[in-house]
């Protein structure tokens, strides 16, 4: 008896799955899709903000001149890498949706690169940060020098 009720298992497990009602880990497709579209959403926007701060630090000859300039162009140029490399840390991107592939399993040098750059990226940005947090310390500390 219970190897029918393993078989009947089996094969309903097996209908769920090729009728595409859920996809890989147990996450329904419908549910992917709408974290593909709300990721897609935020790599859009991101990269438009950031790259119009990078465009006015670098436009504006009043802007230009600051050292803030370099410091928030800096950090938008890793915001810009941080959004990139920050979608490749979900499933559903590594998934067929969005790449086709998932890079990390490609090659353990591929997975080491991509942990690399996303902690690397991660790093920079918060200590530019820093950096702009102790440039404005530093004026309002010592005017006028």
């Amino acid at each position: 008896m219970s190897v029918q009720l393993n078989d009947s298992v089996k094969v309903a497990n097996t209908t769920e799955k090729e009728a595409g009602e859920e996809g890989d880990g147990g996450v329904s497709r419908s549910v992917r899709l709408a974290l593909f579209t709300v990721v897609t959403v935020v790599v859009i926007v991101g990269f438009i903000g950031n790259g119009l701060v990078i465009y006015m630090a670098f436009a504006c000859k009043k802007f230009r001149v600051l050292s803030t300039s370099v410091y928030l162009s800096a950090l938008a140029f890793s915001d810009i890498l941080q959004v990139f490399t920050g979608t490749f840390t979900l499933n559903v991107l590594a998934s067929d949706l969005w790449i086709g592939f998932n890079l990390r399993a490609y090659s353990l040098g591929a997975c080491v690169a991509c942990e690399f750059i996303i902690y690397t990226v991660s790093k920079i940005s918060s200590w530019c940060v820093v950096a702009i947090t102790l440039e404005r310390l530093f004026v309002i500390l010592k005017p006028h020098k």
